[in-house]
């Protein structure tokens, strides 16, 4: 189940698919392939997956997402291991086990999903720099740093939090060698993103340009209570949808904020100065680049410190409470966990197999969206060498069938098309069950269509799908 969809591939990971596979073939050039916030080293994780496994399929897309993932614990132990043992693995433990998690850390959008990792491995050598004094530790933080950013921009909401403390706690590290290393490491690791921007008129300074200060007054509510889902899971489980009266695990946000009043000690100030930096900044960074409607894969950068966060509370516990009332405590909270992720993933999982559409989630930016199993669709159309799909609604289903078939899937519009078909190629539309938007379309133009319907098995249907020229 690690690697399989629940319930299909999401739009964007087949995109990524997609994409990756073009840079393979010689299609496209990843030099010149830039988004505004993201370069391509996305692109380059899943094109190397595809060449290690020479295969094309979702096990491919997601194992070593899934691999590198794993290390974040890890690393996170190793760092907090420098100031309490026992608060390192009650930190990796709990990591591992939060929602959120579990369902990002296999899904293949590395730009987003390696954060956690780029994270872990730059708190490690951070934290290594602080306590040591050794230089080399800095330039593996600033490699580290400068390489996540350039992965994805959303991880500059660590640069005040990071930065700052460094010169708080050393201010004799500012001298003509360190800046000239920060500017290399940083160019090394920012260079897609700046290469894009510089050759595209700046994108990123026009959007900051159209955002206003006031949407701060709306954004530290939405900011606040998405952390809230982080941790509990609710905005997590974007596969399944569907019902709203999914099982969280509430227990979470009240314990993150008894933890808060534990980091705040003296012995762990790096940490809590890293959190409260974060808290300020973030919703900053958000509302000029991303707009405050963020969607939830951006708050991948708050749960690796909450997870930090939550170890120190259950190691203060050990030592005021004693070991067993600990173990007891602990244990606890990770079978809630548990249990929330099984209740999510495995019990609903089944029945909404049953019904077979699947809502990307109840957030703002994708309540809209549905992921159908679009796996007998894809069946269908791979029998036919030229594939031309009607899209008109938000998603892209497009990518997914691309992917499952692993053959080019046009988009066409029905204004263009002549009403005759090629053979072997095939022209479709689909609707889910509850709409009639494709075939409105379709009737209003007046062309002959073949309607088929793809059902679960409770014999509802699931897809109306409608082939033209038919």
């Amino acid at each position: 189940m690690v690697t399989d969809t629940i319930p299909g591939v999401h739009f964007d990971e087949a995109r990524n698919a997609n994409e990756a596979k073009n840079i393979i073939g010689g299609a496209i050039s990843p030099l010149t392939h830039q988004g505004n916030y993201g370069g391509n080293f996305a692109y380059y994780f899943i094109v190397l997956e595809f060449l290690i496994s020479n295969r094309y399929d979702v096990f491919s897309l997601r194992f070593l997402v899934i691999l590198t993932n794993a290390l974040a614990p890890i690393f996170i132990y190793f760092a907090i291991r420098e100031y309490s043992t026992r608060a390192a693995y009650l930190s990796a433990l709990t990591l591992s086990i939060l929602p959120f998690h579990v369902v990002f850390s296999r899904v293949a959008w590395p730009d987003f999903t390696l954060i956690p990792f780029f994270f872990s491995i730059s708190m490690f050598f951070f934290i290594k720099h602080i306590e040591s004094k050794k230089i080399k530790y800095l330039y593996f933080f600033l490699f580290f740093f400068f390489m996540g950013a350039g992965n994805k921009l959303v991880f500059i909401v660590y640069l005040p939090s990071f930065f700052l403390y460094l010169l708080l706690h050393d201010k004799n590290i500012i001298n003509m060698r360190n800046i000239i290393i920060l500017i290399l490491l940083s160019l090394i690791g920012l260079f897609p993103l700046l290469l894009h921007n510089l050759s595209n008129e700046m994108p990123i300074l026009n959007d900051i340009k159209r955002r206003d200060v006031l949407q701060l007054r709306e954004a530290y509510p939405n900011f606040c209570k998405s952390l809230a889902g982080v941790l509990d899971g609710s905005i997590a489980f974007l596969r399944i949808g569907g019902k709203e009266n999914s099982y969280y695990a509430i227990i979470n946000p009240i314990i993150f904020l008894f933890s808060l009043f534990y980091i705040s000690k003296r012995r762990y100030r790096v940490f809590a100065f890293i959190f409260f930096a974060y808290l300020i900044f973030t919703p900053f960074f958000l509302t000029f680049t991303a707009n405050f409607l963020y969607a939830p894969r951006y708050f991948i950068t708050f749960y690796p410190l909450a997870a930090i966060s939550i170890g120190f509370f259950f190691g203060e516990i050990y030592k005021r409470a004693g070991k067993s009332i600990t173990i007891v405590l602990f244990l606890s909270f990770l079978l809630i966990n548990l249990a929330s992720i099984i209740y999510n993933f495995v019990l609903l999982y089944n029945i909404h197999v049953d019904y077979g559409i699947f809502t990307i989630g109840s957030h703002i930016e994708a309540k809209d969206h549905f992921i159908p199993t679009f796996k007998d669709i894809a069946s269908f159309i791979s029998n036919y060498s030229e594939i031309y799909y009607y899209e008109h609604f938000g998603g892209d289903p497009r990518s997914v069938f691309e992917f499952l078939i692993n053959k080019p899937v046009h988009t066409f519009r029905l204004e263009d098309f002549k009403g005759k078909v090629a053979e072997n190629a095939v022209y479709f539309a689909i609707d889910p069950s509850n709409s009639d938007e494709s075939l409105e379309m379709i009737e209003k133009f007046g062309f002959n269509y073949t309607k088929i319907e793809f059902k679960n098995r409770l014999n509802q249907t699931v897809i109306k799908m409608y082939i033209l020229g038919g």
